[in-house]
């Protein structure tokens, strides 16, 4: 009872050091990003690239139980891993067009429950030619990820600092990758590649749940149409002047059409005959 009891209080220090870890962790992810409501958008955002890769690479990291179960040659194995990707290479560019008519959010939730399914699927099959097509399916599905996310970012984050977002959304894809082929792995190892297919399977429900419900469709161009409206007006505010005739004339305009004058030529003769067209408008009225 003694060892049990100082197993227990032990497990429990560890517990109670990973919590604080975790929430200094998180803290200062929060801190970084700028506030919980930008994290969870960003995490979920990284979550989404993170569950897609991963699928991407199930097929790498289950091989050797793939190879025993349906009996494939590597040639197949590495179809089965290229496929995926071809398609979805194929099946972005229109992806990405319906990204820009329709509503993101909707799109990229219920993409994220077809590739959930699509995996279901290949967990189920019991043939090459079957799981060959539910890997199909994944490709098509999975394009519009890509496209949203970065269109979401877009909208959702200012200019000045929307790489630097977006490089946090990424990072949730590179170790989506890495991630999922370990945990995929092991679990091919210890319970088949079928369990394998549904481990990844099953929190895509909960990422489109959270996805829909959670974050807001953003208006298009928010934030540019905000970012620019001030540095336009300054702009005309500083650089509009009244000429002695009483007409509107911009100082950069004069400075631009001075120095194309004592550039080119042609440039000289476009100005004067702007000017000479602008001089019989205001005769004629």
């Amino acid at each position: 009872m003694g060892a049990l009891d100082t197993s227990r209080s032990v497990a429990g220090a560890i517990m109670r050091a990973l919590h604080w870890v975790w929430r200094r962790i998180q803290g200062r992810v929060v801190h970084v990003v700028g506030g919980p409501a930008r994290t969870r958008v960003v995490t979920l955002f990284a979550g989404v690239l993170a569950l897609s890769s991963a699928q991407i690479a199930t097929v790498g990291s289950v091989a050797p139980q793939l190879q025993s179960s349906l009996h494939l040659d590597t040639y197949k194995i590495g179809l089965l891993n290229s496929v995926t990707l071809i398609v979805a290479a194929v099946a972005v560019i229109p992806a990405g067009l319906l990204v820009d008519r329709v509503k993101r959010i909707p799109v990229l939730s219920i993409s994220i429950v077809l590739w959930s399914v699509a995996t279901i699927l290949g967990a189920l099959a019991d043939s090459y030619g079957a799981l060959l097509l539910t890997r199909v399916v994944l490709g098509v599905v999975s394009a519009t990820a890509g496209p949203a996310i970065a269109s979401l970012t877009g909208d959702y984050f200012p200019s000045d600092e929307r790489g630097r977002v977006y490089g946090y959304i990424l990072t949730g894809e590179i170790l989506g990758a890495a991630v999922g082929f370990v945990v995929c792995g092991n679990v091919a190892g210890a319970f088949g590649w079928r369990a394998a297919f549904w481990v990844l399977a099953i929190p895509g429900f909960f990422l489109a749940r959270s996805l829909w419900r959670t974050v807001p469709e953003p208006r298009r161009g928010g934030h540019d149409r905000r970012g620019r409206r001030p540095r336009s007006a300054a702009r005309a505010r500083t650089a509009t002047a009244i000429s002695p005739t009483g007409s509107p004339r911009t100082r950069a305009t004069g400075r631009i059409r001075a120095w194309s004058c004592s550039a080119t030529p042609i440039a000289c003769r476009w100005a004067k005959r702007s000017a000479t067209s602008s001089a019989s408008r205001r005769t004629s009225c």
